[in-house]
């Protein structure tokens, strides 16, 4: 394996996952259509999270603050859809840890 290989396959992937208590504010500064309950939410990342580990990757869990999340993909991509918010997980992985956001 090459070293650019090595690399990739040792960093995180990273996953938003909402607190419970911040979805409903999650999906109301959401350009797209989340699930419209935790419990859909959490259904559907949940076996993301479960293939992804299957693969052998490290998988990092981000619980965002809403608010942050949308100024932030608002200036950046001018919405707060999936590609957006994902996004944004990369770049909190890769800033220093903050109160507002936490990354597990």
């Amino acid at each position: 394996m090459d070293r650019e290989n090595e690399a990739a396959a040792t960093e995180p992937v990273v996953m938003l996952w909402p607190r419970e208590e911040d979805y409903p504010r999650f999906v109301e500064v959401s350009t797209d259509r989340p699930p419209a309950t935790y419990e859909d939410f959490v259904a559907r990342a949940q076996a993301h999270l479960d293939a992804l580990q299957a693969e052998g990757l490290d998988v990092r869990i981000i619980q965002p603050d809403p608010d942050l999340m949308a100024i932030w993909c608002r200036a950046n991509f001018g919405n707060v859809n999936t590609n957006a918010r994902a996004s944004y997980a990369g770049y909190l992985a890769l800033s220093e840890r903050s109160d507002e956001d936490s990354i597990n």
